[in-house]
């Protein structure tokens, strides 16, 4: 069963805007392990395949992903994991393998390979069902889709944005069509993920679409002391925790050009998860 959500108005007075300009969607995971988003994009890769199927997906070592997919496929779950196996597993790695997961440690110039052509990583087992990493290809988008229940009362949709599968799937929706969808891009890059969105949507739904790709911070996984101020005063202030790879700088740009251009549209913030284990070990 999908995870059902609910719509935060939060107070906003702290950061200088309209009390309650913004509401932030927070979906109640059935596992911890499988939270915001990720359930959505797995659903129709883990329920398009026989009982007995087995998947293979690759990420890094902190794949909230991979650990999405432990949990929900168990021991038919096998993950391709980049670098060396370390000496002592991390807590998500560890997670996953509690969970069932096969996992298989590659070399990094040997993952770098299988982000170019994906199926070379099927050797590790020719027989599952490969998932693109971070859940996307077609089935994540069309899972993603189902993200757009109870929009009709919003003007636009604000995210995070890594490789756009949740993007594109709100503006394929049709309980998103008349939304914005505002894409805040994670990774350093300019324009990139806005093409590739647009290459899956269309011409006609991209011009619903705008990705900022200003406040990456440096990168993937790069941060800052302001990212981690910004992130502790939004907890303080809204009692909502925010991941600093993908949530603290979607809301952060989003505030920012909230201050800047106002806030008369009616504003929701999809939380697409991102914490993994960091509630559960008090990260």
């Amino acid at each position: 069963m999908l995870p059902d959500y609910r719509d935060i108005p939060v107070d906003l007075s702290a950061f200088g805007l309209p009390k309650h300009a913004l509401h932030v969607r927070v979906y109640e995971a059935s596992k911890p392990e499988i939270s915001g988003n990720k359930a959505f994009k797995l659903w129709y890769w883990l329920h398009d395949f026989p009982d007995n199927a087995r998947f293979l997906s690759f990420g890094g070592a902190f794949s909230n992903h991979l650990l999405a997919l432990s949990a929900a496929a168990g021991h038919r779950s096998i993950g391709v994991i980049r670098g060396e196996r370390p000496a002592k597993l991390n807590p998500w790695l560890q997670c996953m393998q509690n969970n069932g997961m096969s996992l298989h440690f590659v070399q990094r110039t040997v993952f770098s390979t299988f982000r170019e052509y994906p199926q070379l990583a099927l050797e590790k087992a020719p027989d599952a069902v490969l998932i693109p990493e971070g859940g996307g290809g077609l089935k994540g988008i069309q899972g993603a889709a189902l993200m757009a229940r109870g929009l009709q009362p919003y003007d636009a949709v604000a995210l995070p944005g890594g490789t756009g599968t949740t993007a594109a799937g709100l503006l394929l929706a049709e309980g998103a069509r008349h939304c914005e969808i505002h894409c805040f891009q994670a990774l350093k890059g300019e324009g990139y993920l806005q093409g590739e969105i647009s290459a899956w949507v269309g011409a006609e739904a991209a011009k619903r679409l705008m990705v900022h790709d200003q406040f990456h911070f440096g990168g993937y996984a790069r941060r800052s002391e302001s990212l981690l101020e910004f992130a502790r005063l939004w907890k303080q202030h809204t009692g909502i925790q925010l991941d600093e790879v993908y949530g603290a700088k979607a809301m952060f740009g989003l505030l920012h050009n909230l201050q800047k251009q106002g806030s008369e549209k009616r504003w929701l913030y999809l939380h697409t998860g991102g914490l993994g284990l960091i509630p559960a070990i008090g990260g």
